[in-house]
């Protein structure tokens, strides 16, 4: 996959629906993009979505009549769940930052700190800072601290005077325990190289596995019940886009979708489940999916039927694991074989029966299995293409922002909007060419193990 910043522009305008069309409008006519959009992705913010039906308007025929058109970005809905979880907690977590923010303030306190750990022959790790904006730096502030449960509380009792006892500590073990799963979620939708629409459905269903479990637990549960509610504001009915991603898949196709969508609504609803009187039934909305798919593939038939007939050969082989937590249960329940639904469609039936090998743990690229497939399944590899490559989340597109700040600051000012542009759009094809886009947005595993101070850069959670 490819990403590029197409434009950085100037907006001195009022955030209107109509400003914002304006703007997008004159990119898309600058680029000559205006019919080769498949999906527009927006955070929440109303005038955002005031703005959709004009550009879908603008973009002319568009897949499925549009059905597709505007995509939320899925990160800004989990800061959203997790923000209001974290604020009906009160203050029991303020307790805990209090003692890091007193390290952070006093040099001669980190000083003795660091002693302190040395003497104990505990390995010194940075508090990374905790950023308003960014929920999950606060989880992994608080990773860190409970890495040093042992030893935080009684360093800042003796040489601070400050009380921090066990008990907190275990509030807010018990509040990673479920936070784990929003972030994990949240680094998976922000991957720029590789999909994540595929991914969508599985992240969904290991936070409804992470609800089921966490709802009557001691302390977290009234924690999850915030989180809960507005997590099922926007995702009660899961977008049929992520379903067809899903399909599209190869480790997962129809079969297993069935089961995701009966163990997402029980988590939440039980066997019988009702949202606002109106019944939400999980087969209805496979149904409504695999409808969707079929129609999907007509429409690209028609416009591609003129690709080389796939050949009538299968692969075959077993299936090895790859999955855990709730969705890796899940998955492990599903068949290993897949049945050949009654239908028309050659390309499709031959794709549901076709079985793939996979090594556990394997980094599985889907975009390549699919080129490697063009030939079988010519009609569906190009299916893939345009639904794979929509991106979950606008993670990547706020993280110019974030270098915008860096260019611009309160010593350097002088810079025209041309010039800010330019410096934007060439760091980021620089970045593209060296493929190292995604070092800013993920940080790296050893990141909890640096012993150097300084914040995440890491915007998947920016508001």
């Amino acid at each position: 996959m490819h990403k590029r910043v197409l434009a950085f522009r100037e907006f001195n305008d009022r955030h209107t629906a109509e400003h914002i069309y304006i703007l997008i409008e004159r990119i898309l006519i600058e680029y000559n993009l205006v019919n080769k959009v498949f999906a527009i992705g927006f955070d929440n913010a109303t005038n955002n979505t005031a703005a959709i039906p004009r550009l879908r308007e603008l973009c002319g025929p568009t897949t499925l009549m549009g059905r597709f058109f505007h995509q939320r970005c899925a990160c800004h809905i989990i800061n959203l769940c997790v923000q209001d979880g974290l604020k009906a907690l009160g203050d029991a977590m303020e307790v805990a930052k209090g003692g890091i923010r007193r390290i952070w303030a006093n040099g001669q306190l980190k000083l003795k700190w660091k002693n302190y750990l040395n003497e104990r022959n505990v390995k010194y790790v940075a508090f990374p800072k905790d950023l308003s904006i960014r929920w999950n730096s606060s989880y992994k502030l608080i990773r860190v601290l409970i890495r040093y449960k042992e030893h935080f509380p009684a360093f800042l009792k003796e040489y601070d005077n400050y009380i921090l006892n066990s008990a907190h500590i275990d509030t807010c073990e018990k509040i990673c325990n479920v936070l784990i799963f929003f972030n994990n979620a949240t680094e998976s939708f922000s991957h720029v190289y590789k999909p994540t629409s595929n991914e969508f459905m599985r992240e969904l269903v290991n936070l409804a596995g992470a609800f089921n479990e966490f709802q009557n637990a001691d302390y977290v549960s009234y924690f999850c019940t915030f989180m809960k509610e507005k997590f099922l504001k926007y995702y009660s009915h899961i977008p049929h886009i992520y379903g067809i991603a899903f399909i599209l898949d190869p480790r997962y196709r129809l079969s297993n979708l069935e089961q995701c969508y009966k163990f997402y609504y029980q988590s939440f609803y039980g066997d019988f489940p009702m949202y606002e009187d109106n019944p939400i039934d999980p087969q209805s909305e496979y149904n409504e999916v695999s409808s969707l798919f079929y129609s999907l593939f007509n429409e690209f038939r028609a416009q591609y039927g003129n690709m080389p007939p796939p050949p009538t050969q299968t692969s075959s082989s077993k299936g090895k694991g790859l999955f855990k937590s709730a969705f890796g249960n899940l998955m492990k329940k599903a068949k290993t074989t897949h049945t050949t639904e009654q239908s028309t469609i050659n390309e499709i039936a031959l794709y549901i029966n076709y079985e793939v090998e996979f090594v556990e743990n394997e980094d599985f690229d889907v975009l390549k299995w699919w080129k490697s497939k063009e030939r079988t399944f010519p009609i569906l590899a190009w299916m893939a293409k345009q639904v794979l490559s929509m991106p979950v989340s606008t993670v990547a597109v706020e993280q110019e922002f974030s270098s915008a700040g860096n260019v611009l600051t309160k010593s350097r000012t002088c810079l025209s909007a041309e010039s800010l542009e330019t410096l934007i759009c060439y760091h980021d094809w620089l970045k593209a060419r060296r493929r190292t886009q995604e070092l800013s947005l993920i940080p790296s595993q050893d990141f909890m193990d640096e012993s150097t101070d300084g914040g995440s850069t890491y915007a998947g959670d920016s508001d």
